[in-house]
């Protein structure tokens, strides 16, 4: 063989090699946010809920559709990878069905809202800032106080009780509690180790928002192509049946027997570590007993059959794209 095929022969066979190289790509990845400053995001999360529950005797149901949007704004990315983004609402929407009536409003319409939606319009263009880890875990968040107190007395209640009242329900509502929950839905408690197909994780929270439940997650990776994976959630929800929960309403301590499931499916970008959509459904089935605050014991309970179901859909698109 003469050195000029030789040359030629090693030189098609290093392109063959490369080829495949590349073709092959990496083994695995590792799921973390890679966010750019001044990059802004537009989330849009749907949640839809069938609650049923008996008080002596009596069923009641409730049918709620709540829409919310936000501009997520990257304010800054640290030495450390930490982002902090700047949440604006550009949108709240509501729809209730409860005893045969139905309520509904949208900001969007330019409308007032009727009375039992006051304040949701107030919402709109109100700002707070959060601060995670490349790993998705709340750092801080800055201007919810601020900004739920600007709205409780932009409603003009002319009565301080009134006001303070709609204060607080307005951060059990979207509070930081439920804003650090939205996170933990969002970015799926990302793991520290690599990744690839098959593999799976656990992760362990506490809602706090709607009820206080334990939550026990396992994600496994569905899929992994054109820089995006898909990741599959199951969980188990159990609420501590032996515990007072208190302060909750003068009259009554609560204590909250209840067991749930949630699936889903995140869909990951993983150029920039953020979620693109997600859906996921819950539910949550039990008793709630009212409890006498004077009580010692459980025996004067008043117990609730209690069940909801919930569905969340949750999409992420970066505008300018």
């Amino acid at each position: 063989m003469s050195r000029s095929v030789r040359l030629w022969a090693s030189g098609a066979l290093a392109v063959v090699l490369m080829a495949l190289l590349a073709a092959c790509g990496p083994s695995t990845f590792t799921l973390r946010l890679h966010l750019k400053q001044g990059d802004v995001y537009q989330v849009t999360s749907v949640t839809k809920q069938h609650i049923a529950q008996e008080i002596m005797g009596q069923k009641m149901t409730l049918d709620q559709k709540m829409t919310m949007e936000y501009r997520w704004e990257v304010a800054q990315v640290a030495g450390n990878g930490n982002a902090t983004v700047k949440v604006t609402y550009t949108r709240v929407a509501m729809d209730q069905e409860q005893g045969g009536q139905k309520r509904a409003f949208d900001t969007a319409s330019g409308q007032e809202p009727p009375d039992f939606f006051k304040g949701l319009d107030l919402l709109v263009g109100k700002s707070f800032s959060v601060e995670f880890t490349p790993q998705g875990k709340v750092v801080k968040i800055d201007g919810l106080d601020k900004m739920f107190r600007a709205v409780a007395e932009g409603v003009g209640f002319g009565d301080k009780e009134a006001t303070d009242a709609f204060y607080k329900a307005l951060t059990d509502s979207f509070g930081e509690d439920a804003i650090t929950e939205q996170f933990q839905t969002a970015f799926g408690n990302y793991p520290d180790a690599p990744l690839k197909v098959g593999s799976t994780w656990n992760a362990d929270t506490r809602l706090k928002v709607t009820f206080p439940l334990d939550v026990h997650a396992t994600y496994t990776v569905k899929s992994w192509q054109d820089n995006q994976a898909v990741i599959a959630m199951e969980a188990t929800l159990k609420s501590d049946a032996t515990k007072r929960v208190t302060g909750q309403n003068p009259l009554f301590d609560v204590i909250y027997d209840l067991t749930g499931t949630q699936q889903g499916t995140l869909t990951i970008d993983l150029g920039t570590g953020l979620l693109r959509e997600s859906q996921v459904t819950q539910h949550v089935e039990g008793k709630v007993l009212l409890v006498d605050p004077k009580s010692k014991d459980n025996t004067d309970a008043l117990p609730m059959p209690f069940s909801m179901d919930t569905e969340i859909t949750t999409t992420v698109a970066k505008q300018g794209q």
